[in-house]
């Protein structure tokens, strides 16, 4: 759910996760971590991309995914202008994202 901030539960104990909705919607699919532009090939159909940041490098791989969570950001980053272009659900400015969620 692309909203203000999210449970998540790693683990069987609760996280609060908090961060800035550009790109409102909800979607269903797997997390895919990628903490460097250089794994991006790990990248599948309907992931839902987690990382650090993005910029222009990570352009080709916005149509595969259905939704992006980023570390950093604001309104005009690049993640969440890209995001709004192809109307994917994102939130961005969830500090420790990466750490948090795994792949799967």
């Amino acid at each position: 759910d692309a909203s203000s901030s999210g449970e998540f539960t790693p683990g069987g104990g609760s996280v609060s996760l908090h961060g800035t909705p550009v790109c409102l919607g909800r979607v269903r699919g797997p997390a895919r971590v990628v903490t460097s532009l250089s794994h991006a090939s790990d990248i599948q159909r309907g992931d839902i991309l987690v990382v650090y940041s993005t910029d222009v490098g990570w352009t080709p791989y916005f149509p595969l995914l259905s939704g992006i969570v980023t570390e950093i950001g604001g309104l005009i980053s690049h993640g969440a202008v890209v995001a709004r272009e192809y109307g994917l659900p994102c939130v961005v400015g969830v500090r420790g994202a990466t750490q948090i969620f795994k792949s799967g």
